[in-house]
């Protein structure tokens, strides 16, 4: 196949723009979060410059992204350590066991990533 066969065959498989309907080319973009940005697969127009994130890109930089850290907590508020039973302790705010379904004696795992105390369901 010769490379303008396959030029022609890589546009008619690219998706079009929704606003000028020219064929859109493969491209890296950036995803933005919180805390960072991500390299994700997109689409840019050439003509109108026009940027679309893949299905697939976007699923695979918010997966990456919630791994790395890169959203802002969801419930950030800020708790007083105590004691119980001789130990420290921190008590979880309603909104919490309920968002993630906790309950007495729900195994759970803590660990720390640079400064911060992560607790997470086991």
């Amino acid at each position: 196949m010769s490379e303008a066969s396959r030029q022609r065959t890589r546009k008619s498989n690219s998706p079009k723009c929704p606003d000028c309907k020219t064929s859109m080319e493969p491209v890296v973009l950036r995803m933005h979060f919180p805390r960072g940005a991500l390299p994700v697969t997109g689409n840019r127009c050439p003509s109108c410059g026009l940027e679309l994130v893949s299905a697939e890109g976007a699923e695979e930089g918010q997966q990456l992204a919630e791994k790395l850290g890169l959203y802002e907590p969801q419930f950030p508020l800020v708790r007083t350590i105590t004691k119980s039973g001789g130990q420290l302790a921190i008590y979880l705010p309603r909104e919490i066991e309920r968002a993630l379904g906790l309950a007495k004696g729900t195994r759970v795992r803590i660990f720390t990533r640079g400064d911060d105390i992560i607790i997470q369901p086991a």
